[in-house]
């Protein structure tokens, strides 16, 4: 049976971490301008080279550049991290999750298969406190909202992968988890979920 079903978590409120994109973009730009503007300064007559101050000369001409470009890097990294959508997508037993920056890249997370899940339920229950405190397990959150989007759930997916334990938080509809569940063990279903569809 061939199955392909795909779900987005869009940031929920976007106007603050938008917001803050656009502020750590401009201090990007802005370190990066300052770097340009110090190499020319050296350059142009700001620094005097002679063969006694030469080192002198390329410690006050390069480090400072070094910096405003590093802060720059910095600053771009940081920007970046800001405006995060997940996308999941679920192909006939296949599960793939994939950060979505700002509307544009997408970079893929994680790749796994329904038959490596040995369970699956509700975050907050008590299973998935269990899940979450067992000593070696990774977690990754698939969202960058703090409250589930709206007619969606925080759902977690607990599998295994190069004999690690992960729990995947997702922010996502009953018909997701359905989805994956219907390629996975019976099994794997936490004891007091209860379906809604």
């Amino acid at each position: 049976m061939d199955l392909y079903y795909e779900e987005t978590s869009l940031v929920k409120n976007p106007e603050k971490p938008l917001k803050r994109y656009k502020t750590f973009r401009i201090l990007f730009i802005a370190s990066f301008v300052l770097g340009v503007i110090w190499l020319l300064y050296t350059f142009n007559g700001g620094v005097h080279f002679t063969d006694e101050t030469i080192i002198e000369a390329m410690i006050v001409t390069f480090v400072p550049i070094t910096l405003f470009f590093w802060i720059g890097a910095i600053f771009w990294k940081i920007a970046n991290k800001q405006y995060i959508d997940y996308d999941y997508c679920f192909s006939s037993g296949t599960m793939m999750v994939s950060k979505i920056y700002k509307s544009s890249k997408r970079i893929n997370v994680i790749q796994f298969s329904a038959l490596n899940i040995y369970k699956i339920g509700k975050v907050d229950s008590d299973t998935y406190k269990n899940e979450i405190n067992s000593p070696g397990v990774s977690i990754i959150k698939a969202t960058f909202n703090e409250e589930p989007s709206d007619g969606k759930a925080f759902y977690y997916i607990a599998f295994t992968r190069d004999a690690k334990k992960i729990v995947l938080i997702l922010d996502c509809t009953e018909t997701m988890i359905a989805n994956v569940y219907k390629f996975s063990s019976k099994l794997v279903l936490e004891r007091d979920f209860k379906w809604s569809i």
